[in-house]
């Protein structure tokens, strides 16, 4: 069915005929309980941290197998604030310079040092988001540039210096391979007609998205009667989804829920 749940810890097989007793109940009520009371963010910094959320951002990045959407706003804000640290910190180094030093200063120097790697952490976080979006875009370059699907992805979730950037790494991709061919023998030469712009065809050394790839979702609310697809039979399959659970799953299947606002599942 495109998922696969952990398998039910039971007793024994002799279990499967037993009534339900009222303990049992109680039990899968304290369970749900338990389940709507975990924190989901005890990894994460609090909510309304923007480094929360570029972290957020480079996980989801970093394990979904197509491009999500550039978060722009969200690295242009984390930049200026890392660049005014920098600058503050900066300034009392040189002032601390000019004092000649104290008891004070070094107390000062010391959390500006703490302070100095928590800057570093973010530049490092930005990079990553960067780098990760860099090696999905190049690895997919020709599909955001001759299907119609991957230039609607492109337009939607690339920023202007991304999709910028996937035309000129396409178009020197395919000025190498042309002069690399041409010192081959004629009948290989023909190898890049492959990368024809006929959008009726796709060929198949245009690498894309594996949207069917296997992932582990955690779902952040519940969410009950969740259409998977159909069967063979044509028959609709559904699925109640509890908060708090992972499931490794098609990523096909429950991308859409990444999507809401705020998201109800999460890459994990």
């Amino acid at each position: 069915d495109g998922y696969e749940h952990a398998p039910r810890r039971r007793a024994s097989d002799d279990d499967d005929d037993e009534p339900r007793t009222m303990g049992d109940a109680d039990e899968d009520e304290d369970d749900a309980r338990r389940m709507r009371s975990l924190n989901l963010d005890e990894a994460f910094e609090p909510v309304t941290s923007p480094v929360m959320r570029l972290k957020r951002a480079w996980v989801r990045e970093r394990l979904a197998p197509e491009m999500m959407t550039h978060e722009g706003a969200l690295v242009d804000g984390v930049k200026r604030a890392v660049e005014a640290q920098e600058r503050a910190l900066t300034k009392r180094a040189e002032a601390r310079a000019e004092r000649g030093g104290g008891a004070e200063d070094a107390s000062e120097k010391l959390m500006d040092n703490v302070m100095w790697v928590e800057v570093n952490r973010i530049k490092y976080l930005l990079r990553e988001y960067m780098r990760t979006r860099l090696r999905k875009i190049e690895a997919h370059a020709f599909y955001f540039i001759l299907t119609e699907e991957g230039r609607e992805a492109g337009r939607e979730r690339l920023s202007e210096a991304e999709q910028k950037y996937v035309v000129e790494y396409a178009t020197a991709v395919s000025e190498h391979y042309e002069n690399v061919l041409k010192e081959l023998p004629e009948q290989y030469r023909e190898a890049m007609k492959e990368f024809a712009t006929d959008d009726e065809r796709e060929s198949a050394m245009i690498s894309k998205p594996n949207t069917d790839s296997f992932v582990f979702f955690r779902f952040r609310e519940d969410v009950v009667n969740f259409t998977t697809g159909e069967d063979d039979e044509g028959n609709t399959d559904s699925v109640d989804l509890k908060r708090g659970a992972i499931l490794l799953a098609k990523y096909s299947i429950f991308k859409d829920l990444l999507h809401t606002d705020p998201p109800k599942a999460e890459l994990v």
